[in-house]
């Protein structure tokens, strides 16, 4: 069983604070929150890490974390950017409900997107009338068109400046964040 390490990262500039979990080097892994990852974003990774706590026990672990999260109260305080207590099982999404990390109808997903405006969004297409070009351009898009030799060339080198990013449960890294967060994280096979 690898060491899961339960830890505190400091902004060192603004002072806001981040409750995570990793079973990476903690002081290497920049944390995977989507507060705390919009935030590194937009004032740098200048940070400082704190070990709370280290533990090769699933349960334990999880017990521990959310002594912490209630100690520090991370959710409701300002001084921290996490949404979510921290109970070693990662963050909601669409499918955290049937992993049993959080019950169903309560994640950020099920928040945003209330039966109302599923309904609304539902009626909105109901009787809309769409011209036989228009239905025939659905999907096409840029289908068949040359890229310039510039176009290329953006392509290579945004490629080229991004970040990996790391799955915490199989270390597996990637610069395609996209398909990182489709296959990795809570959906990871070795969650």
């Amino acid at each position: 069983m690898p060491i899961i390490y339960l830890y505190i990262k400091t902004h060192n500039i603004t002072g806001l604070k981040y409750l995570g979990k990793t079973v990476q080097d903690p002081f290497q892994y920049r944390g995977s929150g989507q507060r705390w990852s919009n935030h590194l974003r937009k004032h740098g990774n200048d940070v400082s890490t704190e070990i709370l706590f280290k533990t090769t026990d699933k349960d334990e672990f999880k017990r521990v974390a959310l002594e912490y999260s209630k100690t520090y109260d991370i959710v409701k305080s300002k001084k921290f950017a996490n949404l979510m207590e921290e109970n070693g099982c990662g963050g909601v999404t669409s499918t955290s409900f049937k992993k049993g990390h959080v019950p169903a109808n309560k994640g950020l997903r099920n928040q945003v997107y209330t039966e109302q405006r599923c309904e609304n969004m539902s009626k909105g297409c109901i009787g809309r009338i769409m011209s036989e070009e228009h239905k025939k351009n659905i999907g096409i898009g840029n289908k068949g068109t040359a890229q310039t030799e510039i176009g290329k060339k953006r392509i290579s080198e945004s490629w080229v400046n991004r970040e990996l990013t790391y799955c915490p449960h199989c270390d597996m890294s990637s610069k395609n964040k996209a398909a990182m967060v489709r296959w990795h994280f809570d959906n990871c096979k070795k969650a």
